[in-house]
């Protein structure tokens, strides 16, 4: 099986039997786009839209872009907005090892400084095309909680339940589930843009702490599309594996 990714500088493209979508490597910040067939009917759609440091975003410095096995594998060098160098692991998830899943992408985030202490920040979000969002409440039961979601940002955080959420976009016959690590989740919110009904915007703190020079800081993200027949179940135990996977050592 030819490995799923391919760099065409400046972009790299997945190209999987279950899944497609691009990403320009030089501005994690845009996400993954033209993901394909899930989201053929919403060209705005973009998952993982990582956002690395303050100011306006822009091109990051690459130190490094590769492929090897299921992995696109990007490092950025410290910058002007980012007090940080990171190192990004776009891991396509083969259905084949999950019975729940019919595609999905795990997105593995480090972050270390040069400097004696620094702050950096880390943000992740997705537009995400979904007529009706609800969050995991409790991974054992998969009972899920319906979200009340309009203009105003949504504050979530890890006493209100699991950093899971399920999105159920509308005429079609799957759904798509993101969640974060419970060691990593900070807080979450969602919102939908005015005037659209069809349209969740969902973003995650990632990495926003105190480092000491030569601390490597690592967070795990998922995205998985499940059947929409026994969506909630299929979440629960997708995100319970996710909570018990150990971190790869590769990374």
């Amino acid at each position: 099986m030819p490995e799923p990714w391919q760099l065409e500088l400046p972009q790299a493209v997945l190209r999987a039997d279950t899944c497609s979508a691009r990403l320009t490597v030089a501005e994690p910040q845009r996400g993954l786009e033209s993901v394909f067939p899930y989201f053929k009917r919403h060209e705005d759609a973009r998952l993982f839209q990582v956002r690395i440091g303050h100011g306006e975003p822009g091109k990051l410095p690459v130190a490094d872009a590769y492929t090897r096995l299921n992995d696109l594998i990007v490092s950025y060098a410290e910058s002007a907005v980012s007090t940080c160098s990171s190192q990004i692991y776009w891991r396509f998830l083969d259905p084949s090892d999950q019975k729940d899943m019919l595609s999905g992408i795990d997105v593995i985030i480090s972050a270390q400084t040069s400097l004696l202490d620094a702050q950096p920040e880390i943000m992740a979000s997705s537009r995400i095309a979904a007529a009706e969002v609800l969050r995991l409440a409790d991974a054992d039961s998969a009972a899920c909680q319906t979200m009340d979601i309009g203009p105003t940002p949504k504050q979530l955080g890890p006493d209100g339940g699991p950093g899971c959420f399920l999105f159920r976009p509308a005429d079609e016959n799957f759904s798509y589930v993101e969640m974060i690590h419970p060691t990593d989740f900070s807080r979450a919110e969602l919102l939908r843009p005015e005037g659209d009904r069809e349209v969740t915007d969902l973003r995650h703190v990632v990495i926003n702490r105190w480092m000491e020079k030569g601390v490597i800081v690592r967070a795990r993200l998922r995205g998985v599309f499940v059947s929409r027949s026994d969506d909630a179940l299929a979440a629960g135990r997708v995100y319970r594996n996710f909570c018990t996977a150990e971190i790869p050592l590769t990374v």
